[in-house]
């Protein structure tokens, strides 16, 4: 996907980013979002392949997802931007965060960030904006994926030869 992205951008592609993390895309707007660790800025990308400023969020922006007419940012807690206008709707600061790291949206409106330096997975319920630990202790704790087929977590870890987790979200197990 980084290569399809690499060539969307077309020649100016290596001047736009500063140390990118991750990348979502929304499927209304055609456009790729990109998170820059260092300067927190998210760039877009067009179906035309231009590159532009859509929005800067504070320093250590990595994970991100879009859906409906939300873009979702993990840096310094989770910030949550119109897509239209790149206005903030909201940002919450998570209990204990360490080093946000990635985000996944679930079939239920909840998201779930895994920090790897506090060793938590939290669960925002978006319907009220509450936030609850559902992991403590997961050393290194890092990428997720929603699986909805089987209604769990996957996840891995930032050490080596470490496995491939799961975390049934029925009964957090």
């Amino acid at each position: 996907r980084l290569l399809f992205i690499l060539l969307l951008a077309g020649p100016n592609c290596c001047f736009a980013y500063s140390h990118p993390i991750d990348v979502a895309y929304d499927e209304i707007s055609r456009r790729y979002f990109v998170t820059n660790k260092f300067t927190g800025i998210i760039n877009q990308i067009d179906s035309l392949g231009n590159v532009t400023n859509f929005a800067t969020v504070p320093p250590n922006a990595e994970g991100i997802i879009a859906r409906n007419d939300t873009l979702f940012v993990v840096s310094h807690g989770l910030t949550a931007l119109d897509l239209d206008d790149a206005s903030q709707i909201f940002h919450l600061d998570l209990p204990g965060q360490g080093g946000l790291s990635d985000i996944v949206l679930d079939t239920s409106g909840n998201i779930f960030i895994s920090d790897y330096l506090s060793y938590n997975i939290y669960k925002v319920d978006l319907s009220d904006l509450s936030v609850t630990v559902v992991v403590e202790g997961f050393a290194a704790v890092n990428g997720l994926h929603f699986d909805a087929k089987n209604n769990r977590l996957l996840i891995t870890q930032w050490l080596e030869s470490s496995p491939l987790s799961e975390l049934k979200l029925s009964d957090y197990s």
